[in-house]
């Protein structure tokens, strides 16, 4: 019944979060997919331009290419690739100087497109919960709000430090929905070993009994 309890509990809105990382992960991943296909579809327009002598004449005369619009089409997203990546195996090369112009342009503004997605998607990795941005969030909420209400400079600076101490250590899970399914002793005993860090600093919690902070802390 707890269990069945615990799981209609709202998702906390670090997971939230994490689900709109993961989406901003895809759209991210079809943009860079998008992205290869256009270039890969210029590649071919200009191919069809030069039919005496392109990128794919070396290839079709040995015989590495076939001629269908298939064939073209895949090499095209192929040498996108290597060119946005910065890889160039060198397999597929301009002929012409239309095709030169246009593998340079590919080569700055492509690999600089692609680079700042592969760095969007690897930041969504590192910090999948937001929880970064997400507390950056709530420390100017905060702030904001001590201004509003004319709280003294030295106040808010100590106010600011504790809000993000205590984001710092504060857990990704739903702590509370989780405590409740444990018995009242199990409970205590998990606050305290969770927050033994605060107990160790603060000089007044560090004197009293265990049991005595477990009230306090619930």
């Amino acid at each position: 019944l707890r269990f069945l309890k615990f799981l209609r509990i709202s998702m906390p809105e670090q997971f939230q979060d994490m689900n709109a990382n993961v989406k901003k992960g895809v759209t991210m991943s079809m943009i860079l997919l998008f992205l290869a296909h256009l270039i890969g579809c210029f590649w071919n327009s200009i191919r069809l331009g030069n039919a005496k002598i392109n990128w794919a004449t070396p290839m079709t005369s040995s015989h590495e290419l076939g001629g269908t619009s298939i064939d073209h089409y895949v090499a095209g997203i192929y040498w996108a690739f290597t060119t946005m990546t910065t890889v160039g195996y060198g397999d597929i090369y301009p002929q012409n100087d239309q095709e030169r112009v246009y593998a340079i342009f590919i080569m700055l503004i492509g690999a600089t497109v692609f680079g700042y997605i592969v760095g969007s998607v690897s930041s969504l990795t590192k910090d999948p919960f937001n929880l970064v941005a997400l507390n950056k969030k709530r420390i100017t909420a905060v702030t904001a709000y001590l201004k509003k209400m004319h709280i003294p400079k030295d106040t808010r600076a100590n106010v600011r430090k504790t809000v993000e101490f205590s984001l710092t250590h504060a857990s990704q899970y739903p702590e509370g929905a989780i405590l409740k399914m444990l018995p009242i002793q199990v409970r205590r005993a998990v606050l305290v070993e969770s927050r033994r860090f605060m107990l160790t600093n603060i000089n007044f919690l560090r004197e009293l009994n265990e049991q005595v902070v477990a009230l306090v802390l619930e």
